[in-house]
């Protein structure tokens, strides 16, 4: 094998093995804000956030700066994406208050690029995906966004890990066909 060309100068990475951001509220900066269209054709805002206060502060962008795939991508779990239109109106115009409220004097106009700079909270949490290998792992996700007030003054729960409807929880149960003699209770 011919050793690829970069490979004394680049720095080492583990497969499976990262830093992962801890369940919980975080005080975070939005750095991009886009309309686009979800699959479903409907409208909608993303929002990218990063962590702007404490410990973890520039988690996200760290993760880009040191990615290493072409072409880099912001963390997944670090874009919050929400519908504009029907039934997903009340929640883009709570998204835009928690938002307004968190930012004194700031009035959102409907320019999302405005939205770049602003504070947000974000109540982070567990969300399982199955893997293009088949494998179940869990991502570490805005879940949601509130004001930064609630998340200074810890007036939030840290949501439960979000399971796939197929792995809600509950052990799948044996078919008939599997129960052996011994698995029997009688």
């Amino acid at each position: 094998m011919k050793m690829p060309q970069g490979y004394n100068e680049s720095a080492i990475t583990i497969p499976g093995e990262y830093e992962r951001l801890p369940d919980g509220g975080y005080i975070c900066k939005i750095v991009k804000a886009v309309e686009t269209v979800s699959k479903n054709g409907k409208n909608m805002l993303e929002i990218y956030i990063d962590i702007a206060e404490g410990e973890y502060t520039g988690f996200y962008r760290r993760q880009y700066d040191n990615s290493t795939y072409d072409p880099k991508k912001w963390h997944n779990g670090a874009i919050c994406r929400q519908g504009t239109e029907g039934e997903q109106l009340p929640n883009f115009k709570g998204v835009i208050s928690e938002i307004e409220k968190s930012n004194a004097g700031f009035k959102f106009d409907f320019d999302e690029k405005k939205l770049v700079g602003k504070y947000i909270g974000a109540i982070f949490g567990q969300e399982q995906y199955r893997a293009q290998n088949g494998e179940l792992r869990f991502i570490t996700r805005a879940r949601y966004l509130r004001c930064t007030d609630h998340i200074r003054k810890n007036l939030f729960e840290v949501p439960k890990p979000k399971l796939l409807p197929e792995n809600n929880g509950i052990p799948p149960q044996p078919k008939m066909e599997d129960i052996t003699g011994e698995d029997l209770p009688f």
